[in-house]
């Protein structure tokens, strides 16, 4: 288990490179949908801290066997 793994960060300039089409984000979303009602893909409740300075912070983990992968969201409000 000592196997060093690459974590694939994507930024916003990473994501317009990429130009994926709206409908092709779409039916990603669905085979994972799908993927969850067989219980191929997992979600987790999301995570929201709100610290008394006002920001809000939320996170967001997902996992899947196919496509194999592990996906977190962040989210952070001023």
């Amino acid at each position: 288990m000592n196997e060093m793994r690459h974590i694939l960060y994507l930024s916003e300039a990473d994501l317009v490179k990429l130009n994926i089409a709206t409908e092709e984000v779409i039916e990603s979303i669905q085979t994972l949908l799908y993927g969850r009602a067989q219980l191929k893909a997992w979600s987790a409740p999301k995570a929201v801290i709100q610290p008394p300075d006002g920001r809000y912070m939320m996170a967001t983990l997902a996992a899947a066997d196919d496509p194999p992968l592990l996906a977190v969201k962040t989210l952070i409000l001023n």
